[in-house]
């Protein structure tokens, strides 16, 4: 038992980077609280977790450019099938948009409540439309109306990727606007955590964080194991 310790530690000291994806990958299958353990011993030691993303991410973690990549199935509902039916739908090149990631994605087998998580979890944040201040409440909302799998009245983005789409109206729509809605920063925050397990991306006080630490502030996360005088 010593020498594993051992052989840890110095896997650990020495090899950071491998060490970190290689327990993320291993921690995924057991359940998300161990994900979020590592994700944060991760911080403590300087590895940078990337988020999820359709056109970078594979099913199990890896290591991309000194960083580790989040896999798709550390996402709450995507199983290992999913993540690689999604690898499938992008065997053919990377996803040009995101109505072009949906309708690959739709053939392949997802859902909608699957694709719905993937945005959620912020895999699409690559593909959303910061012209028209697109955010994933924006396109979440535009999926969960759209008929997939089956034919609609109108031009429909599983008709013909030639005509405009929900997703491009809609965009279309935002950017001749004088007024954009903006969406609830809670709720998206809320959806992350449903769809990874926690917040994954930055946190809007993480610019605290500093200063939380200097005043000896105990992290919310630490209250369940905390010892009461």
């Amino acid at each position: 038992y010593a020498l594993i310790c051992w052989q840890t530690a110095c896997i650990k000291h020495h090899y950071p980077l491998a060490f970190a994806c290689a327990n993320l990958d291993w921690d995924s299958r057991d359940g998300k609280e161990k994900v979020e353990e590592m994700v944060r011993e991760c911080e403590r030691m300087a590895v940078t977790i990337l988020p999820p993303d359709i056109n970078a991410s594979r099913s199990s973690f890896t290591i991309e450019n000194g960083c580790v990549r989040f896999g798709f199935r550390g996402l709450a509902g995507i199983s290992e099938a999913t993540s690689l039916a999604i690898e499938r739908a992008r065997a053919a090149g990377p996803f040009a948009s995101a109505s072009d990631a949906v309708l690959r994605m739709t053939e392949a087998g997802l859902n909608k409540n699957q694709i719905i998580i993937l945005v959620e979890a912020g895999a699409f944040d690559s593909l959303l439309d910061r012209d028209s201040g697109e955010r994933r409440p924006h396109l979440t909302a535009i999926i969960r109306t759209m008929t997939i799998g089956k034919k609609s009245a109108g031009p429909s983005l599983f008709d013909d990727l030639g005509t405009e789409t929900e997703i491009d109206a809609a965009r279309r729509s935002r950017r001749s606007s004088k007024v954009r809605e903006q969406p609830d920063l809670a709720s998206e925050i809320e959806a992350e955590i449903a769809a990874i397990g926690f917040r994954l991306s930055r946190h809007p006080t993480a610019q605290y964080q500093l200063l939380s630490y200097l005043i000896g502030a105990t992290p919310v996360a630490s209250l369940r194991t905390a010892k009461v005088d």
